[in-house]
């Protein structure tokens, strides 16, 4: 039997982004929203740049298949291995836009516009967003490329998963889930009391609570990230202070509210949780090293080898 033409690929792809969107539930700008990411991730992982971005941040849990997570509306990457300078990451930006595939999906690389970001951290990084269309539906899309990071750990690399079945996706380089923990919590402890990024303590909790870890690896990461940033990990203990926690109360609860979680925790449960999952990592001497972090039990374990 013949392969059937979609003659209006555009049209086709609307109506099955909407009908996911209807049997999802999700709101359908940010189902779109998604889609674009993924078409533009897949003509990264075809492109000549596969190799020097490294992509991190909430897109990085969704390929990894650890159940639903919060929306994310950038592209978060790290750049690796290429100049950082904007001249030449604005050239490979527009080369990976322009791959053509059979999607439906045009990016207006003629849009591209750049910013230097330097949000609540130390390292700066380069913004990019350009316009994207799908037929007559026209988006924007943001890439925010980071520098400079303490990896001690190798990447992995991994096909998108696919929102629509039967288009093609395409391996990518993924960062480590131990530095993403290890770089969000660090980003707590360097902010202090000053830290708004409530996304910082729920993306902690959530990896603890769907992924298992090996303390080695994590331990690793997190005295990498720490001493690659300068930050003194013994002023963590502020953290578990009851003022502390009533002061976050209050933020934690709008952040929940604003990201659509219908979950709801205490801050002061939150603490808690994150508290058993990483302060045995700190701690730990070279014989625990092997332990497994179990998120049914909520602990840390001797690895079981069968017999």
């Amino acid at each position: 039997m013949a392969k059937r033409v979609v003659k209006n690929v555009e049209a086709s792809i609307r109506a099955r982004l909407l009908n996911l969107s209807r049997m999802t539930g999700e709101n359908y700008n940010a189902v779109l929203l998604r889609f674009f990411q993924e078409r533009f991730l897949t003509r990264l992982g075809m492109s000549k740049y596969k190799e020097y971005f490294v992509l991190k941040g909430g897109l990085l849990l969704s390929i990894q298949r650890i159940t639903i997570f919060r929306p994310t509306v950038d592209i978060d990457m790290l750049g690796a291995g290429i100049s950082n300078d904007p001249e030449h990451l604005s050239t490979a930006i527009k080369e990976i836009a322009r791959i053509e595939l059979d999607d439906g999906v045009y990016f207006n690389t003629d849009t591209i516009t750049l910013s230097v970001i330097k949000e609540d951290a130390e390292y700066e990084g380069l913004r990019f967003t350009l316009v994207v269309r799908l037929g007559k539906i026209k988006s924007r899309i943001q890439i925010d490329i980071g520098f400079g990071d303490a990896v001690p750990l190798s990447y992995t690399k991994k096909a998108l998963p696919p929102m629509l079945p039967g288009l093609f996706t395409s391996e990518i380089l993924l960062y480590p889930l131990e530095s993403v923990i290890s770089e969000k919590y660090q980003a707590i402890v360097y902010l202090g009391s000053a830290t708004s990024r409530m996304k910082d303590y729920y993306d902690i909790l959530f990896l603890a609570e769907n992924h298992a870890f090996i303390l080695k690896k994590l331990k690793m990461a997190i005295e990498a990230t720490f001493t690659r940033r300068e930050t003194d990990i013994g002023s963590r203990f502020f953290i578990y202070r009851s003022d502390y926690i009533s002061e976050k109360e209050k933020m934690w609860k709008v952040f929940l509210n604003k990201i659509g979680i219908e979950r709801r925790v205490d801050f002061s449960q939150v603490i808690k949780m994150i508290k058993e999952f990483l302060e045995p990592v700190i701690e730990a001497d070279k014989k625990e090293e092997n332990l497994i972090w179990d998120s049914k039990v909520w602990s840390w374990r001797d690895i079981v080898i069968p017999v």
